[in-house]
């Protein structure tokens, strides 16, 4: 049993090693191949491929008499036999070990029709003779290319245009190369690219870092545009003529484009610059400096003029200079000479001129002009304005801010305008309900007035406007209810000398009693007077107010709480739903910060 086990076990190791041993065999058409110069029929030619390749010939219909000189000092059988067939009526095709030859009588071609050319060769290092696998070879007047195999070996046919051939071959870390050759039906070549030299990074020094202070906003755009970059990288990645075709620019009038690479420039679209790009569906390019149109999407490596319009979006890798229209979004990696309109978002590092999105509009280094959103706009340095339904976030504005709910800025020179408003720094005035600005106006402020109601401020936004929100009490008798009131105002001050100021004030008050049910009773106050600076934080204010008492006139708890304001008025009137009082008083406070 155990001699058994043994046998099967050799028997096994000897098929595993076999099998190991035959597919790391060379391929048939890759073996190397020597032959002394001499004159051989093709019969014993044949015999002589055979015997260095273990390849068997089959064919009919092919005089094997005939005689051919030949000379080979270590040559693949594959470059062999295209020479010997090389536009000649026989052709060969590889099954197993055997080389199968079909042979056909010529027929004379017409004059009008055109005849195929077949291209083939190999692509070496004229550094050390090595095979350079996916390299570019391409003509650029038919607009045709193949990338060579891991053996460096090419083909390509296409109808012949011209009795002489321009081929051109590229690749990563060496030197463009192009030949010219006669056009035949059968062309092989053999092409040596030359290595480019090194470059030499050159470091000035390691031992200084920059930073930036960058806000979360910012900072979460920046990791965004980050991956609009990396998505670049992936693109070229993957695409081998992209990578190795750089020096080398195709210009077309007329391009039209299925979905790539079904288009007019074949596999070349994107080393391709077109004057006018129709894309059905989707189509990419190296540029355009024209009019493109994409039924749905438009992807172009390199810049584009004047006019681009997709059907839902247009992604360029470079400069856009005129107008750029998408269905849902733009994005874009240059900037924009012009006019960006997106459905939904529009994304740019910098603008001259406009950014107009259903809901947002991003850019992310120093831009002029004016970015209007539906929803959002997001800048770092714009020289212009901000208008969107929403919310605008900038690093610095050098204009003016409008939105709907929130403005929000590092440095704003000009103004704001929006329901909240806040910034670092402003040169012009915040308009809103809030207006917070870091090194503006912030006031707390303790007041007391004719009725003797004593209320707690605090004033934000700028000298010349900002906000006042207050509360206040008033205990007028020591055994009764006392008085609530809160309300909102707006306020403004100016610099007469060093320590006195002139400011005004308009506010509104509502007042309650306490544990009463709330009710209507408007107490609306104009403020004139002047403030002194006692100390650096410390200010006394005090002026008349002009007062404006309004409350439903047949409510109960607005009787009781009028009761407890002064008696004396310039106005009494009672229209049988609202009462109006007006008056003359005065406040006294004091102002922190």
């Amino acid at each position: 049993m155990y001699t058994i086990i043994r046998i099967t076990a050799l028997m096994i190791g000897c098929v595993l090693l076999s099998l190991s041993s035959f597919g790391q065999q060379t391929p048939y058409l890759e073996k190397k191949v020597t032959i002394r110069q001499s004159t051989l029929t093709y019969s014993a030619l044949f015999r002589q491929l055979s015997n260095q390749t273990g390849v068997v010939f089959s064919y009919t219909r092919f005089d094997d008499s005939r005689k051919v000189t030949v000379s080979y000092e270590q040559k693949t059988l594959r470059s062999i036999l295209n020479e010997l067939f090389d536009g000649g009526t026989c052709s060969y095709k590889l099954k197993g070990r055997y080389i199968i030859l079909t042979c056909k009588t010529p027929e004379k071609p017409k004059s009008d029709a055109p005849t195929d050319v077949v291209v083939n060769g190999f692509i070496y290092s004229a550094d050390d003779s090595t095979q350079v696998a996916e390299s570019s070879v391409y003509l650029r007047q038919n607009r045709q290319s193949t990338v060579t195999d891991d053996k460096g070996y090419f083909s390509m046919s296409f109808p012949k245009t011209s009795d002489v051939l321009s081929i051109s071959v590229a690749k990563e870390e060496y030197e463009d190369t192009t030949i010219v050759i006669l056009s035949k039906q059968r062309n092989s070549v053999v092409i040596y690219l030359q290595p480019k030299e090194a470059e030499v990074d050159i470091v000035l020094s390691d031992s200084i870092t920059i930073s930036m202070p960058m806000d979360t906003t910012l900072s979460k755009l920046a990791d965004t545009l980050d991956e609009v970059g990396r998505f670049w990288d992936r693109f070229r990645k993957q695409r081998v003529n992209l990578r190795n075709i750089i020096g080398d620019t195709i210009f077309n009038n007329v391009s039209i484009s299925f979905v790539p690479p079904l288009s007019t420039n074949r596999l070349l679209a994107l080393n391709t610059v077109n004057r006018v790009s129709f894309n059905i569906l989707v189509g990419y390019s190296q540029g355009v400096e024209g009019f493109e149109l994409g039924g749905l999407v438009n992807l172009d490596y390199g810049d584009v003029k004047y006019f681009q319009l997709g059907g839902l979006a247009n992604l360029v890798s470079g400069d856009v200079t005129g107008v750029q229209v998408g269905g849902l979004t733009n994005i874009t990696t240059g900037r924009v000479y012009g006019f960006q309109l997106g459905g939904i978002y529009n994304q740019t590092p910098g603008f001259y001129g406009m950014q107009l999105g259903g809901i947002a509009n991003t850019v992310w280094k120093p831009s002029y002009g004016m970015q209007l959103a539906g929803i959002a706009n997001t800048a770092d340095t714009l020289y212009g304005s901000q208008i969107a339904g929403i919310v605008n976030n900038a690093k610095a504005v050098y204009g003016f801010q409008l939105a709907g709910l929130v403005n929000r800025a590092g440095d704003v020179y000009g103004s704001q305008v929006g329901f909240v408003n806040i910034s670092r720094n402003i040169t012009g005035v915040p308009f809103g309900f809030f207006n917070y600005v870091h090194n503006g106006y912030h006031k707390l402020e303790l007041a007391v007035d004719e009725n003797k109601f004593g209320t707690f401020s605090f004033r934000t936004g700028v000298n010349a406007f900002h906000n006042i929100f207050m509360a206040g009490i008033q205990f007028k008798e020591m055994d009764s209810s006392p008085l609530w009131t809160f309300g909102y105002g707006l306020g403004t001050s100016f610099r007469l000398t060093d320590k006195w100021y002139l400011g005004a004030d308009l506010t509104t008050q509502n007042v309650q009693m306490a544990n009463s049910s709330i009710s209507y009773n408007m107490l609306n106050k104009a403020f004139l007077g002047v403030e002194y600076r006692v100390a650096k934080r410390f200010n006394i204010v005090a002026g008349p107010t002009l007062n404006w008492y309004n409350a439903e006139s047949d409510v109960t708890e607005s009787a009781e709480v009028w009761a407890r304001f002064n008696q004396r008025t310039l106005l009494d009137d009672d229209n049988g739903s609202f009462v109006n009082r007006l008056w003359i008083g005065g406040k006294v406070a004091l102002r922190f910060l």
